[in-house]
């Protein structure tokens, strides 16, 4: 193989661009040498077409080489040539020209294979994302060839288990790793639970985040990695990832940086009327910056890509689906999508649905009519009877839980379900705390409290409204239960109709 490189031209220590630019060359314009295995040959070209002259160099070649392999009888006493090509992703455009380069290394990796039998066997890495798009005639007769890697859960412990076992240089154990170098827990989930679901499922994401925790825990002074170093590196292996996601895929989808702040500072949980909605705020300006990919920028084409490249998930039954394995794409009627744990904490999305704060002694200011602001201001000066004030805060109770019923029957999704659950048994507990202040004799303005008690059900109502969920009877039982808790202090805000309904 040397002796047929130096006869044409070529030097074993030449850079690889180089010698593929001149042999690009000279398959163009010149005569081929075959100069190995004892056999010298040599093809002028003259004037033929360029495809011609390549196809009769190419046929020379191949076959100065099968004879090669027939007179090293390598097929039978030598372990088959193995050519990986791998990386191809870092050349890859959407250009055709791209699209036929990587489907011409396809097909002539499964010529090679025939033409030399067992001589030669070939392995192409392929991006799926890649492979996916390439369509060309001869496409299904690589299914049989087609192995397509999906890390489990499984296979990505025992990577971790033996990357680290080679960087301390004993012999861990699987519970000396989660339990001993790894604090048992981590905001009371399992250490390796929450590790591997803020990663994407693949290797390389894996070992990254088990680098970071191992550095930060470094530069903290610990010998072994405590959970305040687990979630620092949370925080910045999330950014990384996000910058990542944007660098890996800039030449398949160069507007996928863009989407981001469609998610950002908001709940992770988002549902498809929502995102068409935040889209189309963004429609004209991302189809000006981005024109040849004005196809792919439709609310559907946003979720396709988003999904597939593992950004968010779909909600199907109690689980949420990522891209990978054999896992169907986001189909029309589905509308409940999960940004994807690895990227929450860099986009500010930590809960399924931003909730307000809850603050009892920050009311709202209801609109009063003359007779309710002269007998408010009668209440604060006298002060108000015991037997009212328990009253008032009788009815926050009564109106938390007429939601909750409401709330139990609702088809919200069920992490968004569970946080304002939470949000409303707050009130409902500060409600029985200033029940009780009352008893002992505290002096709580309670009134105050109530109106706090009804904006917060009103900011609740909205931030539904905002994902999504305006039309949903718990939505709407908000809105009646803040209005309600209003004029029960003597004020209104622009009328409305009375709460206090718990059907469904």
């Amino acid at each position: 193989m040397r002796s047929f490189l130096e006869a044409n031209g070529e030097s074993d220590d030449a850079r690889l661009y180089e010698r593929l630019r001149r042999g690009i060359g000279r398959l163009q314009s010149a005569d081929l040498s075959l100069k190995a295995f004892g056999v010298e040959a040599a093809l002028g070209i003259g004037g033929a077409s360029e495809g011609a002259e390549a196809s009769r160099q190419l046929d020379v070649l191949e076959a100065g080489v099968q004879a090669g392999f027939a007179d090293l009888d390598c097929a039978r006493r030598h372990p088959p040539l193995l050519l990986l090509v791998d990386q191809l992703e870092q050349v890859w455009t959407i250009e055709p020209e791209s699209h036929a380069l990587v489907t011409g290394l396809l097909l002539a990796a499964k010529h090679v294979i025939s033409f030399y039998g067992n001589a030669v066997r070939t392995a192409l890495f392929i991006r799926a994302d890649i492979y996916d798009t390439l369509n060309f005639g001869d496409g299904d007769k690589f299914h049989s060839d087609e192995i397509r890697i999906s890390w489990t859960r499984e296979a990505l412990e025992d990577l971790a288990l033996s990357r680290a076992r080679a960087s301390i240089g004993l012999p861990l154990t699987r519970h000396e790793l989660w339990e001993g170098l790894f604090p048992v827990g981590v905001m009371g989930e399992p250490t390796s639970e929450y590790i591997f679901r803020r990663s994407l499922p693949r290797p390389r994401d894996t070992i990254q985040f088990l680098n970071v925790c191992r550095n930060i825990a470094d530069e903290a002074g610990h010998f072994t990695i405590s959970e305040d170093d687990v979630l620092a590196a949370t925080d910045r292996f999330s950014r990384w990832k996000l910058q990542d996601l944007a660098k890996e895929y800039l030449i398949s989808h160069p507007f996928l940086r863009s989407l981001f702040p469609l998610f950002e500072n908001t709940g992770y949980v988002v549902m498809r009327s929502t995102l068409e909605e935040r889209f189309e705020g963004r429609r004209e300006s991302l189809h000006r910056e981005f024109s040849d990919y004005t196809e792919s920028l439709t609310t559907q084409g946003v979720i396709d890509v988003l999904y597939g490249v593992g950004f968010i998930g779909v909600k199907r039954g109690n689980d949420t689906v990522y891209a990978g394995g054999s896992a169907t794409p986001p189909l029309p009627d589905e509308d409940e999508f999960h940004v994807h744990p690895c990227f929450r904490p860099a986009l500010n999305s930590l809960g399924a649905m931003e909730l307000p704060t809850y603050l009892p002694s920050r009311a709202r200011h209801p609109v009063m009519g003359h007779g309710s602001l002269a007998a408010a201001i009668t209440a604060a000066d006298v002060g108000l009877t015991v037997n009212r004030n328990v009253r008032l805060l009788n009815e926050v109770t009564a109106a938390g839980e007429r939601l909750l019923r409401q709330l139990t029957r609702s088809d919200l999704p069920d992490s968004t379900r569970e946080e304002v659950y939470v949000g409303i048994a707050q009130v409902m507990a500060a409600a029985e705390a200033s029940r009780g202040e009352q008893a002992d004799g505290g002096r709580l303005d309670v009134p105050r409290h109530v109106l706090a008690a009804s904006g917060y059900f009103d900011a609740l109502a909205t931030r539904l409204a905002a994902h999504g969920f305006r039309d949903r009877t718990v939505t709407r039982g908000l809105e009646d239960e803040a209005r309600a808790l209003i004029r029960s202090v003597g004020g209104s805000i622009g009328g409305g109709g009375g709460g206090g309904s718990d059907s469904g």
